[in-house]
C-alpha cells in the first residue's frame, strides 16, 4: 500500500513515499491567455484558476503519459532544482490540481 499525502482539505492523495502517479487533465478544462497571465478554465463549473510560471510548466505535462517523477526530473534539468525540491513542488501542485477537479491522478 502506498504512503498517503494528507491534504489540508482532509483528502488523502497517494503521491509521496514511493507512489508514482500519472496526472492527466480532465476533459472540459481549457487554458486561456489573458494579457500576460495564463488562466485554466473549468467549463463545467465555470471556475477559473490563475497559474504562475512553474504551475503552468507542470500543468502542460499533465498529459496522462508522463509520471510525477518524470515531471520532477524534467524540472531539475530545466530549472536547476534539486530533485527533492522539484518533487515537492510537483506533488504540491498535483494535489491542488486534483482537489480542484482539474486532473485525474492515475496510480502506477
Amino acid at each position: 500500500m502506498p504512503n498517503i499525502m494528507k491534504s489540508p482539505y482532509g483528502t488523502d492523495w497517494p503521491i509521496r513515499g514511493g507512489a508514482v502517479v500519472t496526472p492527466r487533465r480532465r476533459e472540459g478544462v481549457v487554458t486561456e491567455r489573458l494579457g500576460g497571465e495564463v488562466i485554466v478554465c473549468d467549463l463545467a463549473s465555470r471556475n477559473r484558476y490563475r497559474l504562475d510560471r512553474m504551475a503552468l510548466v507542470v500543468w502542460r505535462r499533465c498529459d496522462g503519459w508522463i509520471t510525477s517523477l518524470q515531471i520532477a526530473w524534467q524540472l531539475t534539468d530545466d530549472y536547476d532544482l534539486e530533485f527533492e525540491t522539484a518533487l515537492d513542488l510537483v506533488d504540491g501542485l498535483l494535489v491542488q490540481f486534483a482537489e480542484t477537479g482539474l486532473i485525474f491522478l492515475d496510480q502506477e
